[in-house]
């Protein structure tokens, strides 16, 4: 009997052991089942008026729900190590100074700002007339003075000068710009300023004439030529003297590089506003646009000799532009592509929205200004949205100063010298 017993006591702790050990095993192990299943949701579980923020909400319900307190650190994403925040953990910034550079896609940029000062009450630095604060390097005296300490936001064409602006901002103020091929740049801008007219040439081969001989068409207008040479770096603030010295031209680079938070380049608008939007802690709705002063004759292809003869002349540019091209592309891979490409997506889906919504809704739209007549998130009506939307920069820009001037009192002017 013995014998038995002991036979019986091996057989249940063998088979004891042999249905523990593998079951000890398996509970030790990540639910990779699960885990593929939130990615899966990570990606297309998105909601349109909030990108990032609302990726990370939706995996914690799901977390808290479903998940085992084991493996639920594996699922959220780390935060990113460049200055972009999650929105979800940052509070939305409000004062920004963005320069405005002449033929890169600033008024679309612009508008942007506009939208989003008018509906916080934001105060703005503003020209006394049109869209312009001088066309020399800022000063205080070219601005509309208000009784306000520092000011939010300006977004209005001006030469840079970090010093002079600053003294007039927050402390806390981010700087933007934005950039563009200097080849269909210098082309736009030597059109739309009609420079053929300055140096007396025919219309159709205006561009052409002077790449032969620029520095002599350069030089025999001395006081007019208005930036036809390196034209983003001048709007940028490099003296008119230090255009076509190389070793000026890399000092302001490096400079630039420590005063701009963002530079934005047009050839990539959409990814450069992802980078803004998460710089500025702000919700994908309040980067959303439309393409605004784009004309049927702006340049669309340049040949390859005038291209070539355009990167010579404007060398300076052509540097400026290749630097922070390739700065914006490394934020890019810090913010990770796969993420970017995801919230472009969805960026360009709030265009799609807006454009069916707006896209018959003109005349209602334009019905509808007045500010804070609407209790929707953004601070608009859907109307008064596609109205502000639509909106170019000098009609917008005098709707601000009215109203800017109804809350202080009317603004003194710039002073005279």
């Amino acid at each position: 009997m013995i014998p038995r017993a002991q036979l019986v006591l091996f057989l249940f702790a063998t088979l004891s052991l042999l249905l523990f050990v593998p079951l000890l095993y398996w509970t030790g192990k990540p639910n990779m089942s699960y885990q593929r299943k939130i990615k899966m949701k990570e990606i297309k579980g998105t909601h349109p008026g909030n990108s990032n923020g609302a990726v990370t909400r939706f995996e914690l319900v799901n977390v808290s729900h479903h998940e085992s307190p084991r493996s639920s650190k594996r699922i959220i994403p780390s935060p990113s190590s460049n200055k972009e925040s999650n929105s979800s953990h940052c509070s939305p910034k409000t004062n920004i100074v963005f320069l405005k550079t002449h033929k890169c896609g600033s008024s679309t940029l612009q508008n942007v700002l506009l939208r989003y000062g008018e509906r916080r009450n934001l105060d703005f630095v503003l020209p006394e007339k049109a869209n312009y604060l001088g066309l020399s390097v800022f000063h205080r005296g070219n601005m509309m003075y208000y009784p306000v300490k520092k000011y939010n936001i300006l977004c209005h064409h001006t030469r840079f000068s970090y010093k002079e602006i600053s003294a007039v901002m927050f402390k806390d103020s981010l700087y933007i710009t934005i950039l563009r091929d200097p080849v269909t740049q210098f082309s736009s801008f030597f059109n739309y300023f009609q420079r053929g007219k300055l140096y007396r040439l025919p219309g159709d081969k205006a561009l052409k004439i002077f790449l032969g001989k620029p520095n002599y068409y350069y030089g025999i207008h001395s006081g007019k030529r208005f930036q036809t040479k390196n034209p983003m770096l001048y709007d940028l603030g490099l003296r008119e003297k230090h255009l076509g010295d190389s070793a000026r031209i890399e000092e302001k680079i490096q400079q630039l590089e420590t005063e701009f938070d963002l530079i934005l380049i047009l050839e990539h608008f959409d990814e450069s506003l992802v980078l803004l939007r998460h710089l500025m802690c702000w919700d994908v709705d309040d980067v959303v646009y439309f393409v605004l002063n784009s004309r049927k004759s702006s340049v669309k292809t340049v040949a390859r000799e005038p291209a070539e003869k355009i990167r010579r002349w404007n060398a300076g540019d052509l540097r400026l532009y290749q630097t922070f091209n390739r700065t914006l592309w490394r934020r890019v891979e810090a913010f990770g592509r796969r993420r970017m490409r995801h919230e472009v997506g969805e960026l360009r889906a709030r265009i799609r929205h807006f454009v069916d919504r707006c896209a018959g809704n003109r005349t209602e739209a334009r019905s509808k200004t007045k500010l804070g007549a609407s209790d929707s998130r953004l601070g608009f009506s859907e109307g008064e949205m596609c109205d502000r939307m639509t909106r170019r920069g000098i009609p917008y820009t005098n709707y601000i100063r009215t109203y800017q001037d109804s809350r202080y009192g009317m603004g003194k002017p710039p002073n005279k010298p």
